[in-house]
């Protein structure tokens, strides 16, 4: 009997030492349902191992470390061209810290060497990364063919063609990422991307980025010929610096496009630099903006240095432009480009004149609404030029922002609150009233009463009337209402609603505030349902937005993320 108790217990343990021996990683099979799972610097390490695993699904189940893979000690994953990675790589909202990787003389360097046409990596997190490599080199991804999406990295890159603080090249889709960087290349360098032939969307770049030829602020350059070229929804800030060819946002744009950017920063460039775009060359770059400060030698402009039979529409500059030869307000030298409705302004860039057929403006007229709108210009709440309401005015005055951007807030914040805090569409009563206490020391006559008290974020929407007095603690009340349609029309409120309101001295102030909406909500069930068990749902609409966890597949686990925040049947 004692030895049949122990020829069981043998096969107990050697077969739970052989699954300990065989098993991969921290758990998972590689499928979509079961992910291999990253949870150590170990098992992030061992991917670039198993390239039978480069299609399979893989997702982080915590925050890495990877400080103890100095040099070259890391095991990059996917091999350019065969195989490259094609599988899912879920970061999870989790964090991979200290990635380092430094071979000056290594092509298709980061985390990824090469993302392939299937391949995608979302939602992750990288923080202090430093790589450095020849051609290709990023802190996320060599080279790009697929998607990248929700990611954010902090790094240091250097490189010498190709260089980007996220991605090297990218020939795919990059969109809702972000990049704060030091990144140091010789030709094709961008803070976000060195060289893009692909799209880009939702993106921006805090970075400094120096170098030679072709340098950008987000791309050093974007071209159109292999795939798309596109740019959009995106911004730049930082000091971007180089000697040919260096844009704010891309050094050189040929046969693409850029669309509702903006830049802000410094451009440093010898020949052909620009807010905007350096050179931008048979593209389109329509309602744009830069705020940023050029200054080189020549071919200088506030949005492009030079601009060779391209279109330019719905555009302006507001930095200053500072060069020898051929600069201006606008373009620094047009060659037989298509310029429309584009304005520069003429006190802040120190230019009194731009080539091409744009119009300086003081800056009083450019931070009135009425100098866009007379162009054609389609803003927030007016519908003569049309109703996708591509710009909007913040403050008053104030130069143009895009309609995505967050409106800047004021220094000043003050209590706020809204009565009432839930809404029924189909309940009676007209208003919603925003309620700001102003500190002692204010005066009833402090308040700018002309000036309706507006809302930012996250619509836009001005005050149908204001009440000012002195509350029962001898403090200055105000009550702005709105009109509850304009609640009701945007949903249920799950962001900070910011008010601002105007005092007499000019200076805004603001407060901010929830607002729930009550709804039975039948008709976004009613999508949900149609696309239950959908498979392959992915961005921009993830299904009409029925995949709520973005998992590609309408299931069970959206209808309860639906119950939980979205359905309320109501009485009338």
């Amino acid at each position: 009997m004692k030895n049949k108790l122990f020829c069981l217990s043998f096969i107990i343990l050697f077969g739970f030492a052989t699954s300990i021996c065989t098993a991969k990683y921290s758990g998972g099979d590689g499928s979509e349902s079961n992910p291999y799972r990253i949870a150590n610097a170990y098992d992030m390490n061992d991917i670039g191992l198993h390239d039978e695993d480069w299609s399979s699904h893989f997702v982080l189940t915590d925050d890495i470390n990877l400080a103890q893979f100095t040099g070259t000690k890391f095991n990059i994953i996917g091999v350019p061209y065969t195989p490259p990675f094609t599988g899912v790589f879920d970061g999870n909202d989790y964090t991979i810290s200290n990635f380092t990787y430094t071979s000056p003389d290594a092509n298709f360097i980061g985390l990824f060497a090469f993302v392939g046409k299937n391949g995608k990596v979302k939602q992750l997190v990288m923080q202090n990364v430093n790589a450095s490599g020849n051609k290709y080199t990023a802190g996320l991804a060599g080279l790009n063919l697929g998607k990248i999406y929700d990611c954010t990295i902090t790094s240091t890159i250097s490189g010498n063609h190709s260089t980007g603080g996220l991605a090297g090249g990218n020939y795919g889709e990059i969109s809702d990422c972000s990049v704060t960087a030091q990144v140091q290349g010789v030709d094709e360098t961008g803070g976000l991307v060195g060289d893009n032939s692909g799209t880009i969307r939702d993106c921006y770049a805090n970075s400094n980025v120096d170098g030679n030829s072709v340098t950008g602020g987000l791309v050093g350059t974007n071209i159109g010929l292999i795939s798309d070229g596109l740019i959009s929804l995106s911004y730049a800030t930082g000091e971007v610096s180089g000697y040919d060819l260096v844009g704010g946002l891309v050094g050189w744009n040929v046969y693409g496009a850029v669309s509702y950017c903006y830049t802000t920063g410094i451009v440093e460039g010898n020949n052909g630099a620009g807010g905007l775009v350096g050179w931008n060359v048979y593209s389109t770059i329509s309602d744009c903006y830069s705020k940023a400060s050029v200054l080189g030698d020549n071919h200088i402009g506030g949005l492009v240095g030079d601009n060779g039979r391209s279109t330019i529409s719905n555009c302006y500059s507001a930095g200053v432009v500072d060069g020898n030869d051929h600069m201006g307000g606008l373009i620094g030298d047009d060659h037989d480009g298509t310029i429309t409705d584009c304005f520069w302004d003429i006190e802040s860039s120190g230019q009194s004149s731009s080539d091409g057929p744009e119009v300086g403006k003081s800056t009083a007229d450019m931070q009135t609404e009425s100098t866009f709108t007379s162009a054609g210009w389609d803003f927030v709440g007016e519908t003569a030029n049309g109703t996708e309401d591509i710009w909007k005015m913040c403050y008053d005055p104030d130069y143009p922002h895009l309609f995505w951007e967050k409106c800047p807030r004021p220094s000043l914040e003050m209590p706020m609150h809204f009565t009432p805090r839930m809404l029924n569409p189909k309940s009676k009563g007209k208003w919603v009233k925003a309620h700001f206490i102003l500190p002692e020391g204010f005066t009833v006559e402090d308040v700018n009463t002309n000036s309706p008290a507006k809302i930012v974020e996250p619509f836009m929407a001005d005050s149908n009337y204001m009440d000012v007095f002195i509350n029962e603690d001898g403090l200055v009340k105000i009550m702005a209402a709105f009109d509850r349609a304009v609640f009701c029309s945007n949903g249920s409120m799950l962001e900070d609603i910011v008010v601002i309101a105007r005092l007499t001295t000019g200076q805004y102030f603001y407060g901010t505030d929830t607002i729930r909406i009550k709804t039975n909500n039948l008709e976004y069930l009613a999508v949900l349902t149609s696309y239950w068990l959908e498979a392959g749902c992915g961005e921009p609409d993830w299904c009409e937005g029925a995949d709520l966890d973005q998992s590609s597949v309408v299931d069970f686990i959206d209808f309860a993320f639906f119950d939980g925040c979205c359905l309320e049947f109501i009485q009338n």
